[in-house]
């Protein structure tokens, strides 16, 4: 007996928001029409790391080692265990770059000091406003293409590029690969200390980026940066 109570009240809502509807209809046809926004480029945050060489580590047996594979484990890394009866050795490694994407600055300075701790080679994509680690800023406005010499160079390459915020496309032609990349718009990427970041402004240079380095946070050192000159990464500029 409810029924027609309920539905002269659905029909009288109705009404309301049909006539609520024309009025803004025709306070929209009154008001000078706006143009829209232009779109700001989303912000990647994220924290990219490497381990070329294995690491290992004693085990305890306790939960701290066992969330350390787990968490390795998670993130990409290759992990061995050797089990000596009383105990348990990890060896773990990362030869490829690889990133953890991250929500806030909270999270990026969380898993920063994770890695640093664990001893990766560590390239923060928009560090927070506030790090201390030195920085340099990149970009670069037209699509380039190199000549790779292997697929396992062309995805290496990728990886990297793709690590710093960068576009990166492996074209392969069958008698040959290229990888065109680009980063249209300016963006930071922080290093663990003065010394990576020198490395990875002359390597970013050399592939023709432009580039920007605030040496005012120089002295923020870690530990030793990595000397990219010896990756073979350099492919062929067409």
């Amino acid at each position: 007996m409810k029924t027609p109570f309920i539905t002269a009240k659905l029909l009288f809502a109705a009404c309301v928001t049909l006539s609520l509807t024309n009025v803004q209809a025709q306070q929209q046809q009154q008001q000078p029409s706006v143009a829209p926004a232009t779109p700001q480029p989303q912000v990647v945050k994220k924290v990219g790391f490497r381990m070329a060489n294995w690491r290992t580590v004693h085990g305890d047996g306790t939960q701290a080692t066992t969330d350390l594979v787990s968490t390795l484990q998670k993130i990409g890394c290759e992990v061995k265990q050797d089990n000596h009866g009383g105990h348990a050795d990890i060896s773990f490694r990362c030869p490829s770059w690889k990133a953890i994407p991250v929500q806030d600055d909270n999270q990026t300075n969380q898993w920063h000091q994770w890695l640093v701790n664990n001893e990766f080679e560590t390239v923060v994509l928009n560090p927070p406003a506030s790090t201390t680690l030195p920085k340099v800023s990149i970009r670069m406005a037209d699509w380039k293409s190199i000549h790779a010499q292997s697929a396992e160079q062309a995805q290496a390459l990728k990886e990297t590029y793709e690590v710093i915020g960068c576009e990166a496309v492996v074209d392969n032609h069958g008698d040959h690969i290229d990888l065109k990349f680009r980063c249209p718009n300016w963006t930071t990427v922080a290093l663990v200390n003065s010394q990576s970041a020198h490395v990875w402004q002359d390597w970013l240079n050399k592939s023709g980026f432009e580039t920007q380095h605030d040496h005012a946070a120089d002295g923020q050192d870690a530990h030793a940066g990595h000397d990219h000159s010896k990756d073979n990464h350099e492919g062929h500029d067409h």
